[in-house]
């Protein structure tokens, strides 16, 4: 198995000058099973969404539609993520535990295909190591940095109100034939090409809470992270890896 290991600005992933975010550990795999995922990966680059229809107008608005935008505030969740590069024959796949505390951050504790962990902040990332050393990134001294960390704060706290000062809202909801394992599917799109660093289009797919986020760079490059119940076992352990204590 090939591990590819990308290191640049702890491994946050460059593209031709567009900036994603991805959980930094990958492995390439063959694509026997890699649909295990539901067909969501189809459903979220294909499904029409963008239509006037469907725009939601403000906050309020959205909250009328009972739409959880982010997983369960301090729930140990099981993540896998699948990403698709256009250069590459092959998806990139990781998986571990997700974590979002609302006065901690947002933790991934990967733990395939090697174990790394990466705390996101309002403004500062943490990547935590296995051999115990850290590496802290300040975005206030990186523009970049500083506005993706923003980007997936206001999603993982439900931060409606910069989550609609930067993006057109759209809402597709109660259509079973077409989403048959999720209720609903929130697309949003930058409202200025000028947002550094934030993937061009980005959809949301939930049920009760968030269950898949999938989005896509002006490079073709695809990534979907997929959110389910962790075991209560490795709750305890994820916490005090993830912030040092429970």
């Amino acid at each position: 198995m090939l591990v590819v290991r990308t290191m640049c600005w702890l491994r946050l992933v460059f593209v031709t000058g567009v900036f994603c975010f991805v959980p930094p550990a990958f492995s390439v795999v063959d694509n026997d099973g890699v649909d295990s995922l539901w067909d969501v990966k189809s459903l979220a680059a294909y499904l029409p969404l963008y239509k006037s229809e469907l725009r939601v107008v403000n906050e309020e608005a959205l909250m009328l539609q009972s739409v959880s935008l982010s997983p369960k505030e301090g729930y140990v969740l099981d993540f896998s993520q699948q990403r698709n590069i256009a250069i590459l024959s092959k998806p990139l796949l990781s998986e571990g535990q997700f974590l979002y505390r609302e006065n901690e951050g947002i933790c991934w504790a990967i733990n395939k295909p090697f174990l790394t962990t990466l705390v996101l902040m309002e403004s500062t990332i943490v990547q935590k190591n296995e051999d115990g050393s850290e590496h802290v990134i300040d975005g206030t001294k990186n523009p970049i940095v500083a506005e993706l960390t923003g980007l997936f704060t206001s999603i993982f706290s439900g931060n409606n109100q910069k989550i609609f000062s930067a993006f057109d809202v759209y809402l597709l909801q109660g259509k079973p034939s077409l989403m048959p394992k999720a209720g609903w599917m929130l697309g949003l799109k930058p409202k200025s090409d000028l947002m550094i660093g934030i993937p061009k289009e980005i959809r949301l797919v939930g049920e009760d809470n968030l269950r898949w986020i999938w989005f896509s760079n002006k490079s073709g490059d695809e990534t979907l992270i997929e959110f389910s119940a962790a075991d209560a076992l490795r709750s305890e352990n994820v916490v005090v890896r993830c912030f040092g204590r429970t």
